[in-house]
């Protein structure tokens, strides 16, 4: 079944998803604007959320990467390195 449609690269996602990346970007600059006085007033607090999620992004990134790895490890080990054509 190597004809399945299921590719890990090409044009189409990647313009889709830098088009989604341009459309949050753009929100929450325009959100930012309307609401810059409880943006400053709230900074800290702010800053602490972000750090937390940034943070929580890396580990889960991390995370899928290693499952990921572990993955194909198994893949290998049960049908061969040369299953990937």
């Amino acid at each position: 079944m190597s004809g399945s449609g299921t590719t890990s690269g090409g044009r189409a996602p990647r313009s889709l998803a830098m088009a989604n990346v341009l459309v949050a970007g753009l929100a929450l600059g325009y959100l930012a604007r309307e609401n810059r006085e409880v943006l400053v007033a709230h900074l800290p607090a702010l800053s602490l959320v972000v750090l937390v999620v940034v943070v929580f992004v890396v580990a889960a990134g991390r995370t899928l990467l290693r499952a990921s790895h572990h993955v194909e490890n198994i893949l290998d080990a049960e049908f061969g390195p040369d299953r990937r054509r």
